[in-house]
């Protein structure tokens, strides 16, 4: 029954020029009802009187002039009616993008756009403050499954500790996945969501036991490899990049990319593990932003 109530908009939706602009859809339909009358008087006066058709031409200037001075009027007002429309989705898309950015709607506005802003704006606070909550105890990624960031901190820092006692060596590796921005604006989140879980589900397939993975930020992925003493990182990497994620869009394969930086670990430490976790961490992390700048899938071991 729900999905009956939107077989019109979905249609209106579903046309080339109107797919992404619901101020477009709204402005195209108020104007072919301005039209209208127009197009009535002249079909009339074409039937019935083409011989006199002078005689109401003074009239038919009028109308027209009228209609289209009536029409440029409506638009006008139309662009700022759904502009609120328009705020919401893009403050919304922004919030999905990044949690930190801060919505901030009108209240109290009383029609039924003003509920949505002021609901949306409660619904919003609700989540971030859930959130936090979430956060500040949890240590999976509740979408993926895999370690968060916090308890991937602490794993490494763990791990960096572990890897020194033992003398032995690891691969540390940050992964981006270069389109899922471009798939959450032009897909929607939904659907980028996807790509995350299959990617994990990819990732977790290409190591062993004993390795592990943790969800570093949206898109990125911390990704620890142990033994690799007698392993060229870049093969590693490189069978790992290869085994790319392919999931179903409407009409076809959709191919994940990824931008690694890496750095291999060979169980030197200094005395504050805290530190050393934290400062290699952002060498990853600007590596990994230089790389992203190319748009293309490459890998970058850091020294």
């Amino acid at each position: 029954m729900g999905v009956k109530r939107f077989k019109m908009y979905s249609l209106l939706a579903s046309l080339p020029l109107l797919e992404k602009s619901y101020a477009l859809k709204t402005i195209i339909i108020a104007i072919i009802g301005i039209l209208m009358p127009i197009l009535t008087l002249t079909a009339y006066l074409m039937i019935t009187a083409p011989s006199n058709i002078r005689e109401y031409l003074d009239i038919y200037i009028v109308v027209f002039l009228g209609s289209i001075f009536g029409m440029l009027i409506t638009s006008f007002a139309l662009h700022f009616i759904v502009e609120p429309i328009r705020i919401i989705a893009t403050d919304l898309q922004k919030y999905l993008n990044n949690d930190k950015y801060i919505i901030k709607l009108p209240i109290g506005i009383k029609d039924s756009v003003g509920q949505i802003m002021t609901h949306t704006q409660y619904l919003i606070e609700k989540i971030t403050t859930l959130k936090y909550a979430v956060d500040s105890t949890a240590l999976i990624d509740p979408l993926t499954g895999v370690l968060n960031h916090k308890a991937g901190i602490e794993r490494l820092q763990q791990d960096i500790s572990r890897a020194c006692r033992e003398k032995n060596h690891m691969l540390i590796a940050l992964l981006d996945i270069i389109q899922l921005e471009e798939i959450n604006k032009e897909i929607g989140n939904y659907f980028g969501d996807v790509c995350l879980t299959q990617t994990v589900e990819m990732l977790n397939s290409s190591i062993r036991e004993g390795d592990w993975l943790a969800r570093w930020k949206n898109d990125q992925f911390l990704m620890i490899l142990w033994n690799i003493q007698n392993t060229e990182p870049n093969i590693v990497l490189k069978r790992i990049q290869q085994t790319s994620v392919k999931t179903s869009e409407t009409g076809g394969l959709l191919k994940l990319n990824f931008n690694i930086s890496a750095y291999e670990y060979k169980g030197t430490m200094e005395s504050n593990v805290k530190k050393q976790t934290n400062l290699l961490m952002e060498r990853l992390e600007k590596a990994l932003i230089k790389a992203n700048k190319t748009k293309k899938g490459g890998i970058t071991i850091i020294k």
